[in-house]
């Protein structure tokens, strides 16, 4: 369980502000792509707190269940 206050990551079983129906949406438009549509790039973009990670580690969740394989790089880091 994550603290309201807390700036910690949440995945798939505690998203509490729907990122599921954005991942669903991006996935979908993902796995109607050919390889005449490729290559393809999609940036996620806000301010601090607004998100970000999270939503990449729910659409990590959700396309690891479809059995892709993915890698997830903590830019900031770098």
């Amino acid at each position: 369980m994550v603290s309201k206050f807390s700036d910690v990551a949440v995945g798939l079983s505690e998203d509490r502000l729907g990122f599921r129906d954005y991942a669903d949406g991006v996935i979908a438009t993902l796995e109607s792509l050919s390889k005449e549509d490729t290559p393809f790039t999609i940036g996620t973009f806000g301010s601090w707190g607004s998100g970000k990670t999270s939503f990449m580690q729910i659409m990590q969740e959700l396309l690891q269940d479809r059995g892709y394989e993915t890698i997830f790089f903590k830019s900031w880091e770098y």
